[in-house]
């Protein structure tokens, strides 16, 4: 495994693999896209708190805490495009369902953009929301403040359920049947 520093930032920041890139945020405000073989960056693209990016629906989406809003990135001519406001500091974001979600930490809630209408709705979650992603039929939400996790079912079918995980839970992710969430350990 090769790895390459592309940029000076602070510990915050996500990385996301789509369109042909590898494409990188920091919480400087950059946004950063890397050649597929990760060995150079391409370019960097300047954003206002750049804090969490992700790939889907042809788009890269970058959350931008500085501004309350959602960026939209076409891959190959990184051209962007205005996406409706969401709530005060958005910290993770996810594509799936036909919709982006985005977690704002500063209201507690999710902002789900609609892919085909552009709308945007809220939904409340648990405190401090972080991490965010999509996968076995619903969104998951890793609530820093109140220790717990939220299941946004995909279909709306039900309202939106709690669980608890543990100490600070930030990222969490959906593979091998599973869902994997990242706790801070106790002191």
């Amino acid at each position: 495994m090769t790895t390459k520093t592309v940029a000076q930032a602070t510990a915050n920041g996500s990385v996301a693999v789509g369109g042909g890139y590898v494409w990188a945020s920091f919480d400087t405000g950059a946004v950063v896209r890397l050649d597929a073989s990760g060995t150079h960056a391409v370019d960097g693209i300047a954003g206002d708190g750049a804090g969490a990016v992700a790939y889907g629906d042809g788009a890269v989406w970058v959350a931008n805490a500085g501004d309350n809003d959602v960026g939209r990135l076409v891959p190959a001519t990184v051209t962007t495009f205005a996406t409706p406001t969401v709530g005060r500091r958005p910290s993770g974001i996810a594509v799936g369902g036909g919709a982006v979600w985005v977690a704002d930490e500063g209201d507690d809630t999710v902002t789900r953009i609609d892919l085909a209408s552009g709308s945007a709705s809220t939904i409340p979650v648990g405190r401090g929301p972080t991490g965010i992603a999509v996968g076995a039929g619903a969104v998951w939400v890793a609530d820093s403040d109140d220790a717990t996790v939220t299941r946004i079912d995909l279909d709306g079918g039900r309202p939106p359920r709690t669980i608890v995980v543990g100490n600070r839970p930030t990222g969490v992710a959906v593979a091998y049947g599973r869902v994997w969430v990242t706790v801070q350990p106790t002191t």
